[in-house]
């Protein structure tokens, strides 16, 4: 019978007798130590392994990376710089030893149960959190099962005012005062405040000779049960003339029982056994075979003879955390597993009992969770993960969580642009770093893509003078100047100087009246474009005779453009659009449509009618960067997914390109 709970930190004690050496970058620490002894001086660097016999004395700067063994006497005087540090001289080095002052601290160390220390640096297996001594968690699957209970108060199933007996026998147990009920070590446990037990209504009608109490206890400090006889259990000593045995704590922590034959004070046998622990569970047992006692702590026994044949049940109910002589003396802390045996169970029974419930914290598939403190769904990204066999309350499989304190911030959140948060966890569709208006990402699964562009420059594609069309139509981009390339929006980016700039080899062969420029872009400062005209994309405005249309930033991050007829300056049309936003991506774009035009900003257009329906494309080479009249106003960015098509693109399809770069 195994009960599936949180594994914590149940999963064992580890041991090893193999201790591991880790080399490497671990720590740099800086050590001045001055010597009388013949001094050298020299600044040295040693990478690998260095074995030194004798007296070294060195005066300067000294860096080593890898295993550096020395016997003998060094003295530095300087700066001394190691990347490679066991101080205890253990074995471990302080990446994974988390206590390098402590020779008999580390991770091959046994751990010592009840020292309230981590000897083995492993959380997973601390057996302070129950007081054990080392479990071998191999056992797991071959232990030999216990005889069934008489009685077994799980406390997993109560009702208003009972906790029922989970054996099938009916002994269930009424409340007296009001003990509660929270997780334990299998399931819930009770927890008795000293004015609170349970009992059951009748005696329980056991053999006097052979009978077992076990139970699983913690109290949280050793306070909380001063003096003698704090029951834990018991089913005697009530009124004179009451035989019975009964399970105590004496002391705060000390565990004991007495036997009592006849209600006469000279025929009870005290006896103390092993300690309990402070703040984690034990296993505590008394088991009765014809007159011989023991009590039992985690599978340690002590042992007394006693020669009372005559102990029986029939006077006293069986209780829990209740003294019937003295109420001042109930038991105070948790008690979890309950049970009462009709026999003297040996210790491989006790055994069983113990590893069945450690056991039911190792599953066969544990899995790892994250703390979910605002229950969002997703766990604290940056917390270490726990295994576990069942998920718990504030708890999730998934991790993620870039703020485990805010329930609308989780990778299912739909990024709020602007607000200087990433909502959603992702660096990637963070619309605080594209200045993008909000993004509605459930579109991502729902987008049709539009038409397929004439030339596309996405700068993943670079020869050592070129950049190559990803559309395949080989308009390939040669470089002039030294644009260089970083990570992009998608991909890599062309980063431009201002005196660096892309172009074609020759005009593109589109349509006059129907077109769209498109492009991401990137100013580090508003003052890298001060003035009007930092071209971003042109066609045009070349030499007197050329017409074409342009695509510009103006004062910094003023999006703009105009459009040409025949070179004529009159025939000029200038009109702004929205901003672009500073250090951030901006999708923009310049639509023509017979001669409607329209100039776009991450999805939103700035609308100008025009009347020029010979604007062509027959003239100048497309470039990018460059103002093919003024050097001094190239434009100084990044450009990323530059593309020409020979379609106005409807504002369907520039958001779907704009998405496309940010969808998962």
């Amino acid at each position: 019978m195994y009960r599936s709970i949180l594994c914590l930190a149940l999963l064992g004690c580890a041991s090893s007798d193999d201790p591991k050496t880790d080399t490497g970058i671990i720590e740099t620490t800086t050590s001045t130590t001055t010597s009388t002894t013949t001094t050298e001086t020299t600044t040295e660097t040693t990478t690998g392994t260095t074995t030194t016999t004798g007296t070294t004395t060195t005066t300067g700067t000294t860096t080593a990376t890898g295993t550096t063994t020395t016997t003998g006497t060094t003295t530095t005087t300087g700066t001394t710089t190691s990347t490679i540090v066991d101080v205890d001289g253990d074995g471990y080095l302080n990446d994974i030893d988390c206590d390098d002052g402590n020779f008999d601290i580390n991770p091959g160390a046994i751990e010592q149960c009840g020292s309230g220390i981590d000897e083995d640096c492993n959380a997973q297996t601390v057996c302070d959190d129950t007081c054990l001594v080392e479990v071998d968690f191999s056992l797991c699957d071959t232990l030999a099962a216990a005889p069934a209970p008489f009685l077994d108060w799980t406390y997993d199933n109560v009702t208003a005012g009972q906790v029922l007996d989970d054996s099938g026998a009916a002994y269930d147990g009424n409340f007296n005062g009001v003990p509660t009920f929270a997780p334990g070590l299998v399931g819930d446990a009770a927890n008795f405040n000293g004015t609170s037990w349970i009992s059951t209504p009748a005696v329980l009608p056991l053999p006097p000779a052979a009978w077992t109490y076990v139970t699983w206890a913690r109290v949280d400090n050793a306070t909380m049960n001063p003096g003698a006889f704090h029951f834990l259990m018991t089913n005697g000593n009530g009124l004179p003339a009451y035989s019975g045995a009964n399970m105590y704590l004496a002391n705060g922590l000390t565990s004991g029982a007495y036997t009592e034959s006849g209600g006469n004070a000279a025929d009870e046998t005290i006896f103390g056994g092993p300690d309990t622990c402070e703040g984690g569970w034990s296993q505590i047992a008394l088991t009765f075979d014809a007159g011989a006692s023991n009590v039992w702590v985690n599978g340690l026994p002590q042992f007394t003879q006693v020669a009372y044949s005559d102990i029986g049940w029939g006077a006293q109910p069986f209780a829990v955390a209740n003294d019937p002589n003295n109420p001042t003396r109930n038991f105070v802390g948790d008690l979890d597993e309950t049970q009462v045996y009709d026999v003297p169970l040996t210790s491989t029974d006790l055994e069983y009992l113990r590893m069945e419930a450690l056991c039911a914290n190792v599953c066969a598939s544990p899995f790892d969770v994250w703390p979910d403190l605002d229950q969002d769904g997703y766990g604290d990204v940056g917390s270490v993960p726990t295994q576990v066999c069942a998920v718990g309350p504030y708890q999730s499989e998934q991790a993620g969580d870039c703020d485990d304190g805010d329930f609308d911030i989780n990778p299912d959140a739909i990024e709020q642009c602007d607000s200087g948060i990433d909502e959603d966890c992702d660096p990637t569709t963070n619309c605080d770093d594209s200045c993008l208006s909000e993004i509605d990402f459930s579109m991502c699964d729902t987008l049709v893509p539009g038409p397929a562009p004439f030339l596309h420059w996405s700068y993943d594609n670079v020869t050592a003078s070129q950049v190559l069309d990803d559309a395949g139509s080989a308009y390939d981009g040669t470089f002039f100047g030294a644009p260089t390339f970083n990570a992009g929006v998608v991909g890599n980016a062309a980063h431009f100087d201002g005196a660096s700039w892309m172009e074609s080899a020759t005009a593109l062969p589109l349509p006059g009246d129907t077109w769209t420029y498109v492009t991401w872009m990137r100013v580090n400062s508003a003052s890298d474009n001060l003035g009007a005209f930092h071209f971003l994309m042109t066609n045009g405005n070349g030499l007197p005779g050329y017409s074409g249309a342009n695509m510009y930033l103006a004062n910094g991050l003023t999006s703009g453009a105009y459009t040409e007829s025949g070179g004529n300056p009159a025939d000029e049309t200038v009109f702004s659009g929205p901003d672009t936003c500073e250090a951030a991506w901006s999708q923009v774009a310049l639509t023509f449509d017979a001669g409607a035009a329209n100039v776009w900003v991450d999805g939103t257009p700035q609308f100008t009618q025009v009347a020029y329906t010979d604007i062509g494309w027959g003239a100048q080479p497309f470039a990018v960067a460059n103002d093919p009249n003024n050097l001094t106003r190239h434009f100084v960015g990044d450009l990323d997914e530059t593309q020409v098509y020979d379609v106005p693109l409807t504002a369907y399809e520039l958001e779907t390109l704009r998405l496309q770069a940010f969808c998962p």
